[in-house]
């Protein structure tokens, strides 16, 4: 878009600078098949309506990167005094001496020494 939202010369990008053939920015209608294609790729729709779709992203698009998606990440496998080594000692160094019940917190939340505060405060 140029000065005053009045498109730029050649449908490009604004400025008087054409947009590359293909790119999917300006141009008949590029710009918008470009972003319904990532929004559909990001939303977990797949390829959307440029057929292109996101790489990289997963299955079930943000929702999978970000945890809410059907399936819940896998607990770390091996000891989980040793697998938590460091959250436990963050834990003891705040006074929370119970090992038992610190694993279960820390389990319970995946690792995360706030939320394990939370639940050994709340007594869960």
């Amino acid at each position: 878009m140029g000065a005053g939202g009045a498109a730029a010369p050649g449908g490009g990008l604004g400025g008087g600078v054409p947009a590359a053939p293909g790119s999917g920015l300006g141009g008949a209608g590029g710009g918008n098949d470009l972003m319904a294609s990532m929004m559909a790729a990001m939303m977990g729709g797949g390829a959307g309506a440029g057929g292109a779709g996101l790489s990289g992203m997963p299955p079930g698009g943000l929702a999978a990167l970000f945890g809410g998606g059907a399936a819940a990440a896998a607990a770390p496998v091996g000891d989980p005094q040793t697998v938590y080594a460091t959250q436990l000692s963050a834990l003891a160094d705040m006074g929370f001496t119970d090992v038992a019940a610190n694993v279960r917190a820390l389990q319970a939340t995946g690792g995360n020494v706030h939320a394990a505060v939370d639940r050994l405060l709340q007594g869960i």
